[in-house]
């Protein structure tokens, strides 16, 4: 949940269609999943995959059917693909929407159509919330 009060505050404050990665790593550097903007890779909302899948302590990722998709709690992180796209990111925020650079219906997929697909994720067990700063920590002692 905290993770997605992040991200509702970028998405209200960014407020622009196109700009989902930056919107999504804004989030993350509020919530304190990144201690610098370029923490993550630049480029695509595609990139984001393998920098999750390579940080499997701190990002789990989810199966979740298509259907699932507008049922998830908020928090989850969902990354849209399609061949030859920059594909979109959001993190959503549990009344079937998801929310980068804006809040959108979670649609990706079906208005890219046919070869468009998505992979979930979500923040693993060792992230905890500090109340005195405000911010995720991670205990990588775990």
């Amino acid at each position: 949940m905290c993770l997605a009060l992040y991200a509702e505050a970028i998405a209200d404050e960014i407020s622009n269609v196109g700009a989902c990665y930056t919107g999504v790593k804004k989030a993350f550097l509020s919530a304190g999943i990144i201690d610098n903007y370029d923490d993550m890779p630049r480029g695509e909302a595609k990139e984001s995959i393998k920098y999750f899948d390579e940080h499997p302590e701190q990002f789990k990722k989810v199966t979740v059917s298509k259907e699932e998709l507008k049922n998830l709690p908020a928090g989850k992180i969902i990354v849209f693909t399609k061949d030859g796209e920059a594909g979109h990111i959001c993190v959503t925020n549990g009344n079937g929407q998801g929310m980068s650079s804006s809040t959108d219906n979670l649609g990706w997929l079906d208005a890219k159509g046919e070869g468009a697909d998505y992979v979930v994720y979500e923040l693993t067990d060792g992230w905890k919330y500090d109340r005195d700063i405000r911010k995720l920590v991670f205990d990588d002692t775990k």
